[in-house]
């Protein structure tokens, strides 16, 4: 017998160049019911930067979300939870109110040559040209370590070097679906699996904490640093205005 008042979860995959809304019947199986995708753009700038728009994030998950209840013509009251998961190493600032400061950088994002120089690049001895007890020290403390100008911990710090104002007035710094749960909900949240690949996060299982001596050692402020969170966690509620908007 089919059940009259089924439960549905909608999963948002917020990839580089668009998002994807995938509805899910939960059962005795999970059913994918519909899924749309709604494509965005990516803007490559002459220094080395990659960024996007984080209202054209959230246009795409509002259209897509749109399309399936259409096709589907299920009561949107039995959509009883909304996660993400997207592209990672992602930097987005925003305020004490969630407004994001700037536009997020994307993880292809190379233009932190500077940063790396200072704190990876310089001292001995060195490793295929990395300070070699820093170098120990991030794999000590987070099993890998931020080596390229890719990694979000650079891009992090290139903001902090080249636009003084935004990085005076961030509140947190998120990654892409952490800044997405963060307009569903208010919430300043990151994933335990974003957390690690800023390379700060203290990966060893007993402790799972930001790590004091990574953000000494790389001038990272740890008040901008978000609450950490499973990936199965409930962050919160949907807020009335995003529920409008999708």
């Amino acid at each position: 017998m089919l059940d009259p008042n089924p439960t549905y979860i909608l999963v948002h995959d917020v990839g580089t160049t668009g998002n994807k809304a995938c509805l899910y019947r939960v059962g005795k199986t999970l059913e994918l019911v519909d899924s749309h995708l709604v494509e965005y753009p990516i803007y490559v700038l002459e220094n080395g930067g990659v960024e996007q728009k984080v209202d054209e994030w959230w246009a795409a998950i509002a259209q897509s979300t749109h399309e399936v209840l259409q096709n589907t013509k299920i009561d949107s009251q039995n959509i009883r939870g909304m996660a993400f998961c997207a592209q990672m190493q992602g930097v987005i600032l925003v305020d004490e109110d969630g407004r994001v400061l700037r536009n997020a950088m994307s993880y292809m994002d190379g233009r932190a040559v500077d940063q790396i120089d200072k704190y990876l690049h310089t001292g001995f001895p060195r490793i295929d040209g990395n300070n070699l007890f820093k170098l120990l020290q991030f794999v000590r403390l987070t099993g890998g370590g931020a080596a390229s100008t890719k990694d979000s911990l650079w891009k992090y710090l290139w903001v902090r070097d080249n636009e003084p104002g935004i990085f005076e007035a961030t509140h947190k710094w998120l990654d892409v679906k952490d800044y997405l749960v963060l307009r569903c909900t208010g919430k300043f949240t990151m994933g335990y699996d974003s957390a690690n690949v800023t390379f700060i996060f203290d990966t060893r299982p007993e402790k799972l904490v930001w790590s004091e001596t990574l953000c000494r050692t790389f001038d990272v402020k740890m008040d901008h640093l978000p609450n950490l969170v499973g990936s199965t966690q409930k962050v919160g509620k949907l807020l009335p205005g995003p529920a409008e908007e999708t």
